[in-house]
């Protein structure tokens, strides 16, 4: 048997603020030894000069072995691994020396807390095209160096930080912009098409803005949700047939900027014209649109992240929470009778096709709550062209607040040339949606999660 090694006294085994002292010590060193050697090493390469890096540490390590107890104790960490102090210092010098990539740090304070919602802007807005949606969570593909210029290797450029509705960056560009808008319009109104009101949510405003839109040619196409096996899945769509089977309302987080990402998807979804006449129209939840809204900040020569350049209508939904998928599994009947799903005072009802309705109370649901739903203060998608919701008004009909200039011309147009109506006397209860609104706030304020960045 051999002979347990007890050269390594790990005193600090249990220091993790020591160790990372040790780490930055590492990396400083280091970068000393290359300043000295007049090498330079970034993530994208190395000065004509210079060794590989391999090499670099092999160097440095054979000159820095006399180093002190603290980091002897950090190597320590490797030293059952590794085949002599130098292998052992190699990797501990790797780790040392590893400097995080944006992506790393969306991982770490955003995918890793469970506070990503699965919306896919960090992949649509990547530079390098090196992000994937998997299973509803941001992926990093692997890549090597020299496949950089296929765009399989992060550029650590941030715009995926950036875009992220769960990062703090860019929210006081976003509220400057969006967020104080003078001139709200809050009203009830429900569609005037049987073939939207047939398979609709609510009153069908959404269905019914979003096609008034595309037919008057404000937008081309639009993104938005289907659903398959109650599982909901973005589509581009341009077509009236194609809203009709993507209407209704969907409790489950959508990665809906994914057919945004690669920016080709768009391409394929409209072939039938030049890519710099699209104009995309946008449904999504207060935490997508903030995404949207977050890409569409100019930057400092005015140029907005791609592919937001193409969005030109949002529609954002009220929202208090999103589930995760098990909770159809939970409701106990079999998928295909499953009609329609609505999230009431007295909790979810969901209504079967043989007219049967099943109630999951409120206390149930609160264990398929998203994470990310938990640090969300926005309850009716405030940085929305138009924002609509059943909270406030009666039933079969929506409640519509209109924010922007771009939303008052498409919802007063809709209006007059009658694809949508308004009762004569009915006006919206704004006490539900201040209640509603409140509540949602207070719930993230409570939260023990946090957002980091």
């Amino acid at each position: 048997m051999r002979e347990k090694d007890t050269r390594y006294v790990r005193t600090y085994s249990e220091d993790y603020g020591r160790f990372e002292q040790v780490k930055t010590e590492l990396r400083e060193r280091f970068r000393i030894w290359c300043s000295a050697n007049d090498v330079r090493y970034n993530k994208y390469g190395r000065t004509a000069n210079a060794p590989s890096l391999e090499d670099a540490i092999r160097a440095f390590t054979r000159q820095n072995l006399d180093i002190d107890m603290a980091v002897r104790e950090y190597i320590a960490q490797f030293r059952e691994k590794s085949r002599s102090d130098n292998d052992a210092m190699e990797a501990a010098l790797r780790e040392a020396t590893h400097e995080p990539t944006a992506f790393d740090r969306l991982r770490e304070e955003v995918i890793d807390q469970g506070i990503c919602n699965g919306c896919g802007s960090c992949a649509a807005v990547c530079t390098a095209n090196c992000i994937r949606i998997a299973g509803g969570t941001p992926l990093q593909i692997e890549g090597d160096e020299n496949e950089q210029e296929l765009g399989k290797i992060c550029l650590d450029c941030g715009v995926c930080m950036m875009a992220c509705p769960k990062t703090s960056l860019l929210i006081p560009e976003v509220e400057e912009k969006w967020g104080t808008p003078s001139n709200v319009w809050v009203r009830v109104a429900r569609s005037t098409d049987n073939g939207i009101l047939s398979v609709c949510q609510d009153g069908g405003i959404v269905t019914s803005l979003l096609w008034y839109a595309m037919d008057r040619g404000i937008i081309n196409s639009t993104v938005v949700i289907g659903n398959e096996d109650w599982k909901p899945v973005p589509k581009i769509v341009t077509q009236y047939q194609d809203l009709l089977n993507t209407a209704g309302s969907k409790y489950s987080p959508s990665a809906s900027f994914s057919v945004l990402s690669p920016q080709d998807a768009i391409i394929k979804a409209v072939q039938h014209m030049p890519r710099d006449w699209i104009k995309l129209g946008f449904v999504g939840t207060p935490c997508q649109i903030l995404a949207a809204r977050k890409m569409q900040v100019p930057g400092s020569e005015g140029v907005v992240l791609s592919p937001s350049d193409r969005i030109k209508l949002t529609i954002g939904l009220f929202c208090m929470e999103q589930f995760n998928p098990e909770l159809v599994d939970h409701i106990g009947v079999d998928k295909s009778e499953i009609k329609k799903l609505n999230v009431k005072k007295e909790g979810l009802i969901v209504t079967l096709r043989d007219g049967r309705q099943i109630t999951v109370p409120h206390r149930e649901l609160k264990k398929f709550v998203r994470g990310s739903c938990k640090v969300c203060t926005d309850f009716t998608s405030k940085y929305a062209d138009i924002s609509v919701g059943s909270v406030g008004s009666p039933e079969g009909w929506s409640t519509v607040i209109v924010r922007t200039e771009l939303g008052r011309e498409v919802y007063m147009r809709a209006l007059g040339d009658g694809f949508i109506v308004e009762p004569a006397i009915e006006s919206p209860v704004y006490d539900l949606i201040d209640t509603m609104t409140a509540k949602k706030a207070s719930r993230a304020e409570n939260s023990q999660i946090t957002m980091k960045t």
